[in-house]
């Protein structure tokens, strides 16, 4: 029931949102309009305000905002407030306003999650200084040493870890430069991989920020527990020793039971040593020290102003605009299988899988998807706003309406490759969610 109700109140909003835009501008020009529907199908309940039904219906898997004259296959009755009766940039105006108001809401959806604030690694806004150079690494051979300050990636200026992660996403090829400060000197150092290994995939090249983790829980009766263990402490140091990777905390606790092990802690500003004696436990095929804790990597609340939260908002649109297109690209040119299509269905679950994360991962949805639904409603094919909007281009520059013969022959051309689209995300979704 998760999933159903996340569908239909994403869903049911991103349509809102769309009909809306065609609504509110056929209003604005002067055009009818009968019927304001969220859903297809039967009506289920609503309301009429002067010429308007405003309706939720049956089937939520879209909506439609039914205009005077709007119907090419209706005879016109030359009244000024149908459709066909306004100028051809009042109609595409009209046309256009579903796919922008996506896009605008998409952005605000963004702006809204950075303007409230969400919770970021604590590294990520501090200061690009190095804690710890694993040995063998490609930092290490270069010569970065503990202390050492990234100062700017491929001449990109940075300021703190973030920073230094944005800067590598536009960064191809297989090398990049970093500017790094040791004292009062700065100098490059070239990061260079084999052609098969991406960039990304070396994170920050064994020279790590200082990762701090804390104590999410402790289970009760726990050695953690009767050392004194606190949730929210925030270790420091076992037996003298740095953490720096929780991978290594943990097989430092799992290859010491029956050993007391000293931890360091950050507790309100202190610092605080609890030794623990790792209990022996059966996981598995293997025997190891556990001392009944969840941990997790220490966060911080970054809030944005509204005018920085809006620009956050257009660059992530930006982004993940870069990467539809690039992937609709690579299905086109047969790069791609395109298997990553789907259809309601896929929408039903990542919904569903977003509510039980939480509101954030919930609005991160709804603005990928609005951008996702104005983008792919702007395309040329008819039966869409940009098939329409198509259309009324050729009769914008010819001077005169295309005829209904064609205009027919396109919306059935569009809606036989709109089902084809369907027919192919459907199969996707249940090959990948039903049959698996």
């Amino acid at each position: 029931m998760t999933y159903f109700l996340s569908f239909v109140f994403v869903l049911g909003i991103l349509v809102f949102v769309h009909e809306f835009g065609h609504f509110i501008i056929a209003k604005w020009v002067g055009v009818r309009v009968h019927v304001f529907s969220i859903g297809f199908g039967p009506r289920l309940f609503g309301f009429r305000r002067g010429d308007t039904d405003y309706r939720i219906s049956a089937l939520p898997f879209g909506g439609y905002v039914r205009m005077a004259g709007d119907n090419p296959a209706e005879e016109s009755t030359g009244e000024p407030d149908e459709f066909n009766a306004k100028s051809v940039p009042e109609r595409m105006a009209i046309l256009l306003a579903g796919p922008v108001m996506n896009l605008i809401c998409a952005v605000l959806f963004f702006a809204f999650i950075y303007y409230v604030g969400i919770r970021q690694p604590a590294y990520m806004t501090e200061q690009t200084v190095i804690s710890w150079v694993e040995a063998g690494s490609p930092a290490d051979s270069l010569g970065l040493q503990p202390g050492d300050a990234i100062v700017a990636v491929d001449k990109t200026p940075v300021e703190n870890w973030r920073d230094v992660l944005s800067a590598m996403a536009p960064v191809t090829g297989n090398h990049v430069a970093l500017t790094v400060r040791r004292g009062d000197e700065e100098r490059m150092v070239r990061f260079t991989f084999s052609d098969s290994m991406n960039i990304r995939d070396h994170g920050f090249w064994g020279a790590y920020p200082n990762w701090r983790y804390a104590v999410l829980a402790v289970n009760e009766g726990s050695p953690a527990e009767k050392a004194g263990l606190q949730v929210g402490d925030e270790f420091l140091e076992i037996n003298g020793e740095p953490v720096h990777i929780w991978g290594a905390v943990q097989s430092t606790i799992e290859q010491n039971a029956g050993n007391p092990l000293a931890f360091t802690v950050l507790r309100d500003g202190e610092r605080v040593t609890c030794t623990i004696i790792p209990k022996l436990e059966q996981e598995e095929e293997n025997q190891v020290g556990r001392i009944g804790i969840a941990s997790s990597e220490t966060t911080v609340l970054v809030k944005s102003g509204l005018v920085e939260s809006l620009q956050k908002g257009v660059r992530d649109n930006v982004a993940y605009a870069g990467m539809l297109f690039d992937y609709l690209g690579r299905v086109f040119s047969g790069k791609e299988s395109g298997d990553q299509i789907g259809s309601v269905i896929s929408i039903a679950v990542v919904a569903g899988d977003a509510a039980k994360i939480g509101w954030e991962a919930m609005l991160r949805l709804m603005g990928i998807l609005s951008l996702q639904l104005g983008i792919l409603n702007l395309l040329p094919i008819p039966v869409l706003d940009g098939g329409n909007l198509m259309i009324l281009t050729i009769e914008g520059i010819s001077g005169r309406p295309v005829s209904m013969k064609s205009r027919g022959i396109a919306q059935a051309v569009g809606l036989v490759i709109l089902l084809g689209i369907l027919v192919f995300a459907l199969s996707n979704d249940i090959s990948r969610h039903i049959l698996n």
